[in-house]
């Protein structure tokens, strides 16, 4: 038997190692491909992050839009369909609580003061009380119809000066007059929309009244008496103008 010639074994391995040269094209691919997928999650880091940011804004705008507006009448306990300007009760002022002679007592000078305080009457005129829900006047007045109605702390503030003037009359008091005023100063201060939180003093022969620890010096958030009192007097020309 002949044998052929064969191929030696060094060579059979040497064949079977040979390396396939990869193209230059399909390395720039791979390139290619990574480097648009790092762009595309940078872009997705961006789009998350723009996103994240936009309802951060949505969120501080709702906040903003929704924030507790400035206090208004009903915030105060006061009904809002009242023809009072709301900044009589909105612009506040802190007052602080000392007893003032010039309305103690009864003397012709205490009188003044009182007069100038309440005014020629504690009416006041509106215009068109319909449009405030108010019913007609029940003491119509002969030139402004059913257009005077009376407020509370004005009625109040009468009442007080009756029961001073009442008081000062020895043996003289008008007990009817003084009487209703005592019980309506009870409904109104029972029905108090502001209170005060006071030092406790203990009831004895009235000298209480007049130490420092009954409620003097404490400061209160009171109303601004002063636009009421304006509001009153352009009314008072507002009813002079619609009688002429």
């Amino acid at each position: 038997m002949t044998i052929g010639p064969t191929t030696p074994p060094f060579q059979k391995a040497q064949a079977s190692r040979e390396y396939r040269q990869v193209p230059l094209l399909d390395v720039e691919d791979a390139q290619t491909t990574r480097s648009q997928g790092t762009r595309r999650a940078g872009k997705s880091i961006f789009f998350s992050t723009s996103i994240a940011l936009l309802y951060v804004c949505i969120g501080l705008i709702v906040g903003y839009l929704c924030r507790n507006p400035d206090p208004t009448l009903s915030a105060y306990g006061i009904n809002p369909a009242i023809p009072v300007p709301e900044s009589v009760f909105t612009e506040r002022s802190e007052v602080t609580f000392q007893p003032d002679y010039d309305y103690i007592g009864v003397s012709t000078a205490a009188d003044e003061h009182w007069r100038r305080l309440l005014g020629a009457s504690d009416s006041v005129y509106v215009e068109n009380p319909a449009q405030y829900g108010l019913p007609n006047s029940q003491t119509p007045d002969q030139r402004n119809g059913n257009k005077l109605f009376v407020l509370t702390p004005l009625r109040q503030l009468r009442c007080l000066d009756t029961i001073r003037k009442q008081l000062g009359r020895d043996g003289k008091n008008n007990s009817t007059v003084t009487d209703y005023c005592v019980e309506y100063l009870r409904l109104t201060v029972m029905c108090g929309e502001y209170w005060a939180v006071e030092p406790h003093v203990p009831e004895s022969d009235g000298r209480e009244l007049y130490t420092a620890e009954f409620g003097w010096g404490l400061t209160h958030s009171c109303v601004d008496w002063k636009e009421l009192d304006g509001w009153r007097e352009s009314q008072l020309g507002l009813a002079k103008h619609d009688v002429e």
